[in-house]
C-alpha cells in the first residue's frame, strides 16, 4: 500500500512541476510554434525545455535592471502562462469543450490509444520512483550539493541574484552558472520548502523532465510513438544516468539536459523540414540557447556541436537546394547572435571572476596530468553504464545506419564533434577543452536512449500488426516497467550521503549552545593534486545549518573571489599542517590557535565521504588531549570545545 505522505508528495510535486516548469513552456509553444499539430506528449516534452530555459533569463535581466522580485519569480510566469493560453484559445474554448464531450461519449478502447496510456504510466512511475528514493535523505548528497544549496539559500535571502556569500561563507563574488539555482529557488518560494529540501525535491522533478524531454525528439527522429516511449523507458528506468545524478548533486548538468533534447528537436525541424519553419520559431531558439548557456557553461558547447551537426547533415540532404540551406543557416546564426548578446551582462561578470583564469591556466600550461587524468576515464566507462548498455547502443547505431539514416547520421556527427571539442589535443590544439570527458560520458544516455528507443519501438510497431504480437508488447512492457522500477528504487548509494540525522541533531544543539562568533574545525581532504581541500562529512554543511564559521567553505571558493578567511592557499595549508602534525599536542595546539579555532565538529561519517578520504581530525587526537573537551555527542556526531586559554 502506498503511504499517504508519499501520495501527497507526488501530487504536490506534480502540481508544482506543471505550474513552474511546463505551463510557461506551453504558453510559449502556443504563441510561437506554427508547425504541424503536436500530441500532448510532444507538447509536454518541448514545454519542459522551454519552461526551464525561461527562468535564468528572467533572473539575469531583473538583476541587470536592479530589480529583485523575489517570490514573484515563482508566481508570475505560471500565472501569465495561464492567461496567455486562455487568450490564445479564447475563441475555441466552447468548441473544444463540446468536442471533448463528443469524444468522451464516443470513446471506445482501441490499440491506437495504448501508446498514450503507456506514456502516462511511464511518467507516473518516473516521478514516483524519484520521489520515493529521497524520502529518507537528511540533505542533498555529496559535495556539489553543498554549494547548490548555499546558492539557492542566498537567492532566497537576496530575492534574486547576488555577489556576497555572507553570512554563510567569506566569498565575495558570484560568477558560477546560476540557472539551476533559479529553478530551485522558485520551487522553494512556491512550495515553502527550505533550501535543502527544495534542492532534493526540485532536483528529482527536473530528473523526470530530462527523460520527458526525450519523447518528442525520439518520436520525430524515429517516426514512432512507441520509440519515444521506449527511449524514456531505457533512459529513465534502465540507464543509471541521469537518475544517479542525485548521488553526486550533478544538478546543473541535469537541468541543461532538459533543454538539450528540445534544442535538438528544433534543430531537426529547422534544417530538415521541407518548408522553412515560420520566423517566429527563432524566438524559441533564442530562449533555449540563452537559458542553457546560463544553466551550464560547458553544455552550451555540446548544443553548439549539435547545431553544427544538424547543419552539416542538412547540407548533404539539401545539396540541391543550397540557397535554402544558406538562408536557414543565416537566420539561425542571427538568432544565435541575439542569444549571445542577451547573456553578455553575465559574461562580463564571469570574466571579472576567477573562472577564466582557471581555464587559462589549464590551457596555457597544458597541465598534462589533468588532460591525461580526464581522458583516461574512457577506460572505465563500465563505472557509468553496463557493458550490455554499450553493446546494445552500438548495435542499434549500426542498424540505424542501414535502416534510419536521419537518426544515425546527425547523432553520430554530433557525438564525434562533441568528443573532439572535449579533447582538442587530438587535433593538436592546447588545453583540456571546455567540456570534461566525465560530463560527456554521463550525458551519453541521450544518444544511446534515442538509438535503443528506435530499435525497441521498431520491434513493438512490427509486433503490433498481429494479435499475438500486441499481447507480447504488453507483456514486455509490464516486465520492463517492473524491472526498471526496481532498478530505480535502488539508485541511492549511501556512500555519498554526508549528512545523517545525528548530524542534524548536532547542528540544532550548536545553534542553541555555541556562541555566534565560534569558528569550527571540520573534516576535509586534499584533492586535485593536493591543491584544493574539500569536505568529507557533514562538517561541510555546518555554516549553512548553524551560521557558525568553519574552516571549509563550499568548493566554489576556488573559482570565486574570496576574503582571507576563505583563501585557497590558506585552507590548503591548514589541511596540510593538520595532516603533518599527526595529532601531536603542541603542534596541533599551535595550528588551532593560529587559525582562531574555538570548536571541532566530527560528523557521523567521520571524514570518510569521498574517494581516498581519511579523517583530517581523528577522534583519537581529541579524546586524551587536555586541550579539548567533549560538549555533545549523538551517534558518532560530536562537538568538541578547544581551550583557547592555552594559546600563547
Amino acid at each position: 500500500m502506498i503511504p499517504v505522505s508519499l501520495a501527497l508528495e507526488f501530487i504536490l510535486s506534480l502540481l508544482l512541476g506543471l505550474f513552474l516548469y511546463i505551463l510557461p513552456g506551453l504558453a510559449l509553444l502556443s504563441w510561437f510554434w506554427r508547425g504541424k499539430l503536436l500530441s500532448w506528449g510532444e507538447k509536454l516534452g518541448l514545454a519542459s525545455g522551454l519552461g526551464v530555459a525561461l527562468y535564468p533569463i528572467l533572473f539575469l535581466w531583473f538583476y541587470v535592471f536592479g530589480l529583485a522580485p523575489g517570490p514573484l519569480y515563482s508566481w508570475v510566469p505560471g500565472a501569465l502562462a495561464i492567461c496567455a493560453l486562455l487568450w490564445r484559445y479564447r475563441r475555441n474554448l466552447r468548441q473544444q469543450r463540446l468536442s471533448w464531450r463528443a469524444k468522451i461519449s464516443s470513446w471506445r478502447p482501441r490499440w491506437a490509444h495504448m501508446p498514450h496510456l503507456v506514456l502516462l504510466v511511464v511518467i507516473i512511475l518516473l516521478l514516483a520512483t524519484r520521489l520515493a528514493v529521497i524520502r529518507n535523505m537528511s540533505a542533498p548528497a555529496w559535495g556539489d550539493s553543498v554549494h547548490h544549496t548555499f546558492i539557492v539559500q542566498l537567492m532566497l535571502d537576496n530575492d534574486g541574484l547576488f555577489q556576497s556569500w555572507e553570512p554563510y561563507a567569506s566569498i565575495t563574488s558570484f560568477s558560477y552558472h546560476f540557472g539551476l539555482h533559479a529553478l530551485m529557488a522558485v520551487w522553494a518560494w512556491l512550495s515553502g520548502f527550505v533550501a535543502p529540501q527544495a534542492v532534493l525535491s526540485a532536483g528529482q522533478v527536473l530528473n523526470v523532465l530530462a527523460i520527458l524531454a526525450l519523447y518528442p525528439l525520439a518520436f520525430r527522429l524515429s517516426g514512432s510513438r512507441w520509440a519515444g516511449i521506449a527511449a524514456m523507458v531505457v533512459a529513465g528506468l534502465f540507464s543509471p544516468m541521469p537518475a544517479f545524478y542525485v548521488n553526486w548533486g550533478r544538478y546543473p548538468q541535469l537541468a541543461s539536459q532538459i533543454i538539450l533534447p528540445v534544442a535538438l528537436w528544433f534543430f531537426d525541424v529547422w534544417w530538415t523540414s521541407e518548408e522553412r519553419p515560420a520566423g517566429r520559431t527563432l524566438v524559441l531558439f533564442f530562449i533555449l540557447l540563452s537559458g542553457l548557456s546560463l544553466i551550464h557553461y560547458s553544455m552550451a558547447f555540446v548544443v553548439i556541436m549539435a547545431a553544427v551537426s544538424w547543419a552539416l547533415w542538412s547540407l548533404w540532404q539539401q545539396r540541391r537546394r543550397i540557397r535554402e540551406w544558406l538562408a536557414r543557416t543565416l537566420q539561425f546564426g542571427g538568432a544565435s547572435l541575439v542569444s549571445a548578446l542577451s547573456v553578455v551582462p553575465w559574461i562580463i561578470i564571469v570574466l571579472s571572476g576567477r573562472i577564466p583564469w582557471v581555464f587559462e591556466k589549464m590551457t596555457v600550461s597544458g597541465e598534462k596530468s589533468y588532460i591525461t587524468g580526464d581522458a583516461v576515464i574512457w577506460k572505465h566507462t563500465d563505472n557509468y553504464f553496463s557493458d550490455l548498455f554499450w553493446i546494445f547502443g552500438l548495435g542499434a547505431l549500426a542498424l540505424a545506419f542501414l535502416m534510419r539514416q536521419r537518426l544515425a547520421f546527425p547523432i553520430a556527427i554530433w557525438c564525434s564533434l562533441s568528443f573532439l571539442v572535449t579533447n582538442p589535443y587530438l587535433l593538436g590544439l592546447p588545453g583540456p577543452g571546455w567540456i570534461t570527458n566525465f560530463a560527456l560520458i554521463i550525458a551519453l544516455y541521450i544518444p544511446i536512449g534515442l538509438l535503443l528507443g528506435w530499435l525497441i519501438g521498431f520491434l513493438w510497431n512490427w509486433l503490433s500488426f498481429y494479435r499475438v504480437g500486441k499481447v507480447l508488447v504488453l507483456i514486455s512492457l509490464v516486465l520492463l516497467l517492473g524491472i526498471g522500477t526496481r532498478i530505480q528504487l535502488r539508485i541511492i548509494d549511501p556512500f555519498f550521503q554526508t549528512v545523517e540525522p545525528t548530524d542534524m541533531a548536532a547542528f540544532e544543539w550548536i545553534k542553541v549552545n555555541v556562541s555566534d562568533d565560534a569558528r569550527f574545525l571540520v573534516n576535509g581532504f586534499l584533492v586535485f593534486d593536493e591543491t584544493t581541500v574539500v569536505g568529507s562529512d557533514a562538517g561541510w554543511w555546518l555554516p549553512y545549518y548553524t551560521l557558525r564559521a568553519s574552516t571549509l567553505p563550499p568548493i566554489l571558493y576556488i573559482l570565486e573571489q574570496t576574503s582571507h578567511a576563505a583563501d585557497r592557499n590558506r585552507l590548503r595549508q591548514i589541511a596540510h599542517d593538520l595532516r603533518e602534525s599527526n595529532g601531536e599536542e603542541p603542534v596541533l595546539r599551535e595550528i588551532l590557535c593560529r587559525e582562531g579555532i574555538t570548536h571541532v565538529f566530527l560528523g557521523e561519517k567521520r571524514g570518510s565521504v569521498g574517494y581516498g578520504a581519511k579523517a583530517l581530525v581523528p577522534k583519537t587526537w581529541l579524546k586524551d588531549n587536555i586541550d579539548f573537551s567533549l560538549l555533545f555527542q549523538k551517534g558518532k556526531a560530536q562537538v568538541w570545545r578547544f581551550d583557547r586559554s592555552r594559546c600563547q
